[in-house]
């Protein structure tokens, strides 16, 4: 069965002479389905002609780049950002007012998309345009439905476990605090965030400490953007050092991640009563973080339903 490529990219619209390049790398891989993890033309809300042109120039480069040969677009699926939202309206979508006009599927944030059998998204909305502790409920019920084994990825714009900004920031903090924990309890093995500009993938974490079996952070590249935040080395230090111990690697480059989901032999659609991992081959998923330029930053794989 062929793989389900989705690919995930956040920060995309700040430095428009980066864009075209960027959004061109995306499409090379041909993802079925595009996350743009917030962060567009970083407008706060505003509507005005300065960020009209940049709206045109990044909806431009999308339907330009991401079309295949027959002129086809992916599935394109959007989150807020804090650069986004007006952040001094309401907490409601109407802090993101360019992007709810041109994305409305915002509005029904959180919700999940099983793609195959091997994968199902999770979207959130990481405090944008409802709170973090809003949507924990709904998480943990989700993240522990019986009815999917295969590999469950929630996606959203922050960063738990950041390979750039401060460990203690407040955002990381209302995170781990309403949304780790669910992570947790269901055993989840990968969550992609953003926000953090600079590429990074952690350790397995399990009650905020680096742990075997626990949930892997990636993601955070800044796809699109020149110039990008300076990050924080693996190594021995504690969770404030600037040497991060949950960190396996951090790099200071504009990535996207790609996630190639590999159902397992057995026929059928998500949804239906028979497991994903039951018989046939192992369900796999290929988690790779891609530079603008083509280079492979960082790749691993993970395999649920091994013999």
């Amino acid at each position: 069965t062929a793989p389900m490529r989705v690919a995930i990219a956040g920060d995309l619209g700040r430095d428009g002479d980066n864009v075209e390049a960027a959004l061109a790398e995306v499409g090379r891989h041909r993802p079925d389905v595009v996350v743009l993890a917030g962060n567009f033309v970083e407008d706060h809300g505003e509507i005005n002609e300065r960020y009209m042109a940049r709206w045109l120039e990044l909806l431009d480069a999308l339907t330009t780049q991401l079309a295949d040969d027959r002129g086809r677009l992916p599935a394109l699926v959007a989150l807020p950002g804090l650069m986004d939202i007006d952040e001094i309206a309401p907490r409601d979508a109407e802090r993101a007012r360019w992007v709810v006009r041109l994305f409305p599927q915002i509005t029904k944030l959180p919700y999940a998309v099983p793609l195959n059998w091997a994968l199902r998204l999770v979207l959130l909305d990481a405090g944008w345009t409802q709170t973090a502790a809003a949507q924990a409920d709904w998480l943990r019920s989700t993240l522990r439905d019986p009815a999917f084994d295969g590999f469950t990825v929630p996606i959203y714009c922050e960063s738990m476990y950041p390979g750039a900004k401060k460990f203690d920031s407040v955002g990381s903090l209302v995170l781990r605090r309403h949304w780790a924990p669910a992570f947790d309890e269901a055993a989840i093995e990968l969550a992609v965030e953003h926000a953090d500009r600079a590429y990074k993938r952690s350790q397995p974490m399990f009650l905020n400490r680096p742990a075997t079996g626990g949930t892997t952070y990636v993601g955070g590249g800044g796809m699109g953007r020149k110039q990008l935040e300076d990050v924080a080395p693996p190594g021995d230090g504690g969770l404030l050092s600037s040497r991060r111990n949950y960190l396996v690697k951090s790099e200071k480059i504009p990535t996207f991640t790609l996630l190639q989901a590999t159902p397992p032999g057995t026929p059928g659609t998500p949804g239906s009563s028979a497991s994903p991992s039951s018989g046939g081959v192992p369900c796999t998923l290929k988690v790779s973080a891609i530079a603008d330029d083509g280079r492979v930053v960082d790749s691993f794989t993970l395999i649920k339903g091994e013999p």
